[in-house]
């Protein structure tokens, strides 16, 4: 601790203290789990807004949280030490709130023909204002983890990486995460993983269809004779000479015989050309919050063919009622052999549970193409207060569920007086906590989370407040955890 360092006091894990000294309150966290003075520190001083309290001579010493976030000490009697927001004049407790949050991009690795294989780098920012000591980095299956910067201690607002890759089989899509464990309490981080793998294309030309037509034609042999003549034996009357008698004469001329004719083929081909497609054939949209949330997405219309075809209408079957809705591009788009145009589709789902559609292109060569739409309906998400009435001192926890998993939402407290950013984890859900401070107004109050542009409206959760106790009251201590030390 610092040589000028006033009325120190420690948590009970024995990673953060606070002291008085250099004209302000600091918060010391160890780094590595072991205990002070035998490690490097990281020095974060005032609140996370800047606003540092000046230094206090306390008679009792400050009182430190078990993870650092809360610290509570005395100030003269009657005397206000600082009008800065973090720090309440009636209990003299100063919320140094150091939150610990984390979060990444989705990373899609793309799209490879089955069997293939896609490779990528998933990054991990700090997005608090405390350090995070990791402990574990993993990568869900059939993702595999190669070298990874997540080590040691992440620092507010550095990153890490870790390379994935992942070996796609058949044809089809991979999601997954990369999961960072680590901080105080110990946490788990993720960036969400998504690859696709296409059947392989086995077509390079358009199919063509053959017909042959044959025809033969045949003329049969013709053979031609004369009939035989045959003329009758002539006979003289008997003279003194003996009677002669001629032979009789027959003649037969050659027959004629003509070569037949060779048979003739005509052969008559007709070429099939290849159909428009959408790429990819079907969309999945991620579960989305009804009345509220709203996803968008692109499909391309392709023409793998070697001749121009005219897009006449696009259009959604069921037309109502399925969440979906088209953005009208690409009607009346003459798509040229290899061409191609953009389908934009929303989703913005009214009803719970799953909704499909599918959607249909005509075409001027008298086909149509089609691509299948999907995706979830949600509840909107949910604060809960535990308890939702509690007396001065009392320490309420606030859990949100139902939440887009990954984000950083904005949650209030106390009329905007206290404020936190959790990061959403890969449930959908948070968990936070606050005390009723002294002087809280009885009655009742809320706990906010701020709606967000296309993902959910506010979410509001209302505690009763019984607005008697001090800070006299050691149960107002107690309330932060056992951890509190005097």
């Amino acid at each position: 601790l610092a040589e000028d360092a006033a009325s120190p006091a420690i948590s009970a894990d024995g990673r953060h203290a606070v002291f008085a000294g250099n004209n302000s309150v600091q918060a010391v966290s160890s780094i590595g789990g072991s205990s002070f003075g035998t490690v490097s520190s990281e020095v974060v001083v005032g609140s996370p807004d800047g606003v540092a309290p000046p230094i206090v001579t306390t008679p009792s010493g400050p009182l430190v949280s078990e993870h650092g976030r809360s610290v509570v000490f005395d100030s003269p009697d009657g005397t206000a030490i600082t009008d800065a927001p973090a720090f309440h004049t009636g209990t003299h407790v100063w919320l140094q709130l150091r939150s610990q949050s984390a979060a990444g991009e989705p990373v899609d690795l793309g799209s490879v023909e089955a069997p293939g294989e896609l490779s990528g780098t998933a990054e991990l920012v700090n997005t608090g204002s405390a350090g995070i000591a990791i402990e574990s980095v993993t990568v869900d299956e059939p993702f595999e983890l190669g070298d990874t910067t997540c080590a040691g201690v992440l620092h507010p607002g550095a990153s890490c990486t870790a390379e994935v890759s992942i070996e796609l089989d058949e044809a089809g899509e991979a999601s997954g995460a990369v999961r960072v464990t680590g901080g105080l309490p110990s946490t788990e981080f993720t960036v969400e993983l998504t690859a696709t793998a296409v059947d392989p294309t086995t077509t390079t030309a358009e199919p063509t269809t053959t017909t042959s037509v044959t025809t033969t034609t045949t003329i049969a042999p013709t053979t031609t004779s004369r009939p035989a003549t045959t003329r009758p034996p002539t006979t003289r009357p008997p003279t003194t000479r003996p009677p002669t008698t001629r032979p009789p004469t027959q003649t037969t001329p050659p027959a004629t015989t003509r070569p037949p004719v060779v048979t003739t083929t005509t052969t008559t081909t007709t070429t099939l050309p290849l159909p428009v497609v959408f790429d990819p054939a079907s969309f999945e949209f991620a579960p989305t919050i009804i009345d509220a949330g709203r996803r968008t997405a692109v499909l391309n219309l392709v023409n793998p063919g070697s001749r121009p075809v005219t897009v006449l209408t696009i259009g959604l079957e069921p037309v109502e009622g399925s969440g979906f809705a088209l953005d009208g591009g690409c009607v009346g788009t003459e798509l040229i052999p290899a061409g191609s145009c953009e389908v934009g589709v929303e989703f913005a789902p009214a009803a719970e549970g799953p909704l499909a559609a599918t959607i249909v292109v005509e075409l001027s060569d008298a086909t149509r193409a089609t691509a299948s739409l999907s995706g979830v309906g949600a509840l909107p998400p949910v604060l809960t207060l535990t308890p939702d009435v509690a007396g001065i001192g009392q320490v309420v926890t606030i859990s949100g569920s139902g939440f887009p998993a990954g984000i950083v939402v904005e949650l209030s407290w106390d009329d905007g007086r206290l404020r936190s950013t959790p990061t959403v984890d890969a449930a959908g859900g948070f968990v936070e906590t606050f005390a009723v401070l002294p002087n809280t107004i009885g009655g009742p109050t809320e706990a906010r989370v701020e709606g967000q542009v296309d993902l959910f409206n506010d979410v509001i959760a209302e505690l009763l407040i019984n607005s008697t106790g001090s800070r006299s009251n050691a149960a107002f201590i107690a309330g932060f955890g056992p951890s509190f030390v005097r």
